[in-house]
Order: C-alpha cells, then structure tokens, then sequence
C-alpha cells in the first residue's frame, strides 16, 4: 500500500467520525483540496471496494487570482498555437467535429474546466472526440491552461 493511500485513509477515517456534511482536505502549497460527502462515502465503504472510493472523491483546485501580464499572454498564445490552432483556428472560432464550441464563446472558467475534463477523462466527454483533446492537451499543466485561456480572453475576444 502506498503512503497516499494510507495516509487519505487515515484521513477519511478520522474525517467520518467528524461532523459535517462535506469533508474537505487542503492539499499542501494551495494547489487545490479533496471532497468528499460523507454520507455517500460511508455508504460507499460499506458497499463496495476501495477503487470505488477514489471515485467519489472530488479534487478541487484552488481558484487564486494571477495577474494577467503581457508574458502569461505571449506564453499562452505560443501554447495557443501548438495545442489548440489546428482544430480550433487562429481565432478560436471553428467547432471541431461540430461538437466543441467556440473557445471565443466561452469564459476561462468554462475552457479551464472543459480542457481539463479532457485532461482528467471525465464523465459525459464523447469518448471518441476526448482521444484527439486528451492527446493534445494531457501534458499540460494547470498553469499552462490557464495561460492559454488568458490568451483567449485578452487577445481573441476583442
């Protein structure tokens, strides 16, 4: 057993004997926390085996303001063009596949989320269509989609 998985099973033992609805637990450096809801999770435990409990748990990052500079910007428009340009066109306008929206129709909550619920393979993502997303954006990190969202936001919508 690894010491993650003894250490968040320590924690949701401990958590389930505690009150509330919803445990949550911060992850180190404000990167972001585990969720989860008690209720569901004891039932859960009682039900089934352990890769169904890290189903159900939720990891939330923590949403932090950054300062939009000129080189998030230039670094999101280089990150821009080698992930996303081909399909989604140099103004964020094309649907690939019919089934994608608009980047310049979306906020950056709503394209962080979307890039990545194809990063993460969510539920409710076409599994077909998810393959060419995954496959471009699987390396990227948090900070790397969010740059590419900034480009978006502060460059192809005006």
């Amino acid at each position: 057993m690894k010491f993650s998985t003894i250490l968040i099973s320590s924690f949701l033992a401990f958590s389930l004997l505690s009150g509330g609805e919803t445990i949550c637990l911060k992850l180190e450096g404000g990167v972001g926390q585990i969720c989860f809801d008690k209720q569901k999770m004891l039932n859960i435990l009682q039900n089934s085996n352990s890769r169904s409990v890290s189903k159900n748990l939720v990891i939330t990052p923590t949403k932090e303001k950054k300062v939009i500079t000129k080189e998030r910007v230039a670094t999101g428009e280089e990150l821009y063009k080698k992930h996303c340009l081909e399909c989604h066109g140099a103004k964020g306008d094309l649907e690939p596949y019919f089934v994608s929206k608009k980047l310049i129709k979306m906020d950056k909550d709503d394209i962080i989320d979307s890039v990545e619920g194809y990063k993460f393979n969510s539920e409710g993502y076409d599994k077909g269509k998810a393959l060419i997303m995954y496959q471009a954006v699987n390396r990227l990190t948090r900070d790397e989609i969010e740059k590419i969202a900034d480009y978006i936001e502060k460059s192809l919508k005006k």
